[in-house]
């Protein structure tokens, strides 16, 4: 390069027009911007982002499936307001994708019992008569003693055992 080349963003440009394939995305980008400015004049009330348009199918993202909702119900008059603004689209392809501000659920696992609790359980269902919750409670004990066995050592958080 020249000591004294200057890039520009209209040299990226004329770069990027004399490859067929980035003039073609550039071309598909403008005109998914154009289509994405029709959308919101004509469907304020439901904000969607236009991702793709292959034929007479416009496929856009919406926030949360209420919204897609929303817009399934409004898909035949939007579809009317673009064809009447110019573009030629028959249908809407509306995928969901979770909202931005919201991260996903995930939960932690919570720890484990203390170990003492299996104990203090087997000994509740010893004094119980045979029932159904007599074979539960055991079951529980059974349960927990085996799975504080394999976990670390959980803390016991003032529990006493009877």
């Amino acid at each position: 390069m020249p000591p004294n080349f200057q890039p520009t963003a209209r040299a990226a440009h004329e770069w990027l027009e004399r490859d067929d394939y980035f003039g073609r995305l550039r071309q598909d980008a403008q005109r998914l911007v154009s289509l994405q400015s029709a959308l919101e004049r004509v469907a304020p009330e439901a904000p969607s982002r236009a991702v793709r348009l292959e034929g007479t199918t416009l496929s856009v993202n919406v926030e949360g499936s209420a919204m897609a909702a929303r817009l399934r119900q409004l898909e035949p008059a939007i579809v009317r307001a673009l064809g009447q603004a110019g573009w030629r689209v028959e249908r809407l392809k509306i995928r969901t994708r979770a909202p931005a501000d919201v991260a996903p659920s995930v939960y932690p696992r919570p720890p484990p019992p203390p170990q003492s609790a299996g104990a203090r359980l087997e000994a509740l269902a010893n004094e119980l008569e045979a029932s159904p919750l007599q074979a539960g409670v055991a079951q529980l004990a059974r349960t927990i003693k085996r799975r504080s066995s394999r976990a670390p050592t959980a803390p016991d958080h003032g529990a006493t055992t009877p």
